[in-house]
């Protein structure tokens, strides 16, 4: 049996059962008519069998009545058998999404300036994971700053652990002139003024998010299947997630770690971005006791060799987790469908959808990709960026409230009659229809923004698994 049997076959026998309810009621009611037209022709009349032995006889149209009402009863018998057959349908989908619980992990900061963007995701994508919590840098030294352990929206009630991750490196600050004083970090900032060299911010990001993956496997690790690290800047559909693992067949009880794969050339197998990264429970399992048994490492980055698994100042997320994962015998998988396009975007929508290699080009998206690469599947993962939250609102409005018609109008309103086909492996001016052609380049990425948005709001209330399917 293939990955995709198991969803098709239940429908199969669906659409067996409709068939036989139309052939049952369509015989019955043959029959019922033959009857009729015999006993007119040749002057017969039906006895009663109605149990009572009477011998009553019953006019033609009493009979066909009854045949009618047999029919009838058939058919509601069937009805039943086919809701009770959906119903247990529905139930296994729910038994498949318990098995399937999502975890959300948000690395972020308790600070004032962030609290918005926090309150946003509670009321959007973040009520939609089985469990959220946000994981959160621990107060500076001598500040009167206390960190709750919930944080709650008031506008929709909803609230999400705070755990506080027990770092041992500070993240730096800048002194009276506004330069970075440690020197831990790579100098990647060119001079100052005065010709001393100019340190970049040293946020110590892998310090804090593989502490943050020891503590879910050390608190949590029964709280769900699946497990990510998303940014807050990023939109996350949980509801896709689940449906991606079982259209997969994949199991939390084997490794997995996946999202948008970007290749680099200190690991071949190539890393997932840090806006979206997932785990299997299996993963996570193996992950935490390798990454406590890292070794530390303090002071100047140069003078270190890179490309090995280790807890350095400043070093990033991405990169290091994939080295470290691949000493697992862990490597990246990239969450497109099986046509290739993109389940997790690294640019806006309006871009994802249109941006096509260059002949030449040496931008680093591109590395190991082909020109066919496209973007992007009509049931993603997650969206990225989205700096604004009130944008991560608007569009959790536009995709999930029921009653709104904001999209279709928007895209009635352009009047066109005709839709286009994407064939990746042509430039995007060349895979655009006439009509988009003649407007501005901003208008047709808003309609194919539009448009794009539609087949997902659509997705997302079918539990169909079509997205494979999809090519237009």
């Amino acid at each position: 049996m293939d990955k995709y049997s198991k969803h098709t076959s239940r429908r199969n026998l669906y659409r067996r059962l409709l068939l036989g309810v139309l052939i049952i009621g369509t015989l019955c009611s043959f029959f019922s008519f033959y009857a009729f037209f015999k006993s007119n022709s040749f002057g017969s009349t039906s006895s009663s069998s109605n149990g009572s032995g009477n011998g009553k006889q019953i006019s033609k149209s009493e009979q066909l009545s009854r045949n009618l009402d047999i029919a009838n009863t058939e058919i509601t018998r069937l009805r039943r058998s086919l809701a009770r057959m959906q119903s247990q349908g529905n139930s296994n989908s729910k038994i498949v999404q318990n098995l399937n619980r999502v975890y959300c992990m948000v690395p972020t900061l308790y600070e004032e300036r962030k609290f918005h963007a926090l309150r946003v995701i509670l009321r959007t994508w973040g009520k939609r994971c089985d469990v959220i919590k946000f994981f959160v840098d621990p107060p500076e030294e001598g500040s009167d700053v206390k960190i709750p352990a919930v944080f709650q929206d008031r506008v929709s009630g909803e609230s999400a652990e705070i755990v506080v991750v027990q770092m041992v490196r500070k993240n730096d600050k800048q002194d009276s002139n506004g330069r970075y004083i440690s020197k831990s970090c790579w100098s990647g900032g060119g001079k100052n003024p005065d010709g001393s060299i100019k340190y970049v911010a040293c946020r110590h990001i892998w310090e804090k998010v593989w502490r943050s993956w020891v503590y879910i496997a050390e608190n949590d690790i029964d709280k769900a299947e699946w497990f990510f690290k998303v940014d807050d800047d990023t939109y996350l559909f949980p509801d896709f997630i689940r449906r991606y693992v079982t259209t997969r067949g994949w199991s939390y009880k084997d490794s997995y770690y996946f999202g948008h794969r970007i290749y680099q050339s200190r690991i071949k197998s190539g890393f997932i971005a840090g806006a979206m990264v997932g785990y299997s429970r299996r993963t996570l399992e193996l992950a935490a006791p390798h990454y406590l048994k890292m070794p530390n490492e303090y002071g100047d980055r140069s003078q270190f060799k890179h490309g090995r698994c280790v807890d350095r100042d400043g070093a990033t997320q991405e990169l290091t987790e994939a080295i470290c994962l691949s000493e697992l015998g862990i490597k990246a998988t990239p969450s497109h469908n099986v046509n290739g396009f993109e389940k997790s975007t690294l640019h806006s929508v309006a871009r994802s959808l249109t941006i096509r290699k260059d002949p030449g080009t040496t931008y680093w998206f591109w590395h190991k990709r082909s020109e066919t690469t496209a973007c992007c599947s009509i049931e993603p993962l997650a969206l990225h960026p989205m700096k604004n939250p009130d944008d991560i609102l608007a569009l959790d409005k536009l995709l999930f409230n029921e009653s709104d018609t904001q999209l279709r109008d928007q895209l009635i309103n352009y009047k066109f009659t005709s839709d286009f086909k994407r064939k990746p492996t042509e430039m995007a001016r060349n895979i655009i229809s006439k009509e988009i052609k003649t407007m501005g380049r901003n208008n047709r990425d808003l309609f194919l923004e539009i448009q794009w948005l539609l087949y997902v709001r659509e997705g997302l209330y079918s539990n169909g698994f079509m997205d494979d399917y999809y090519t237009n």
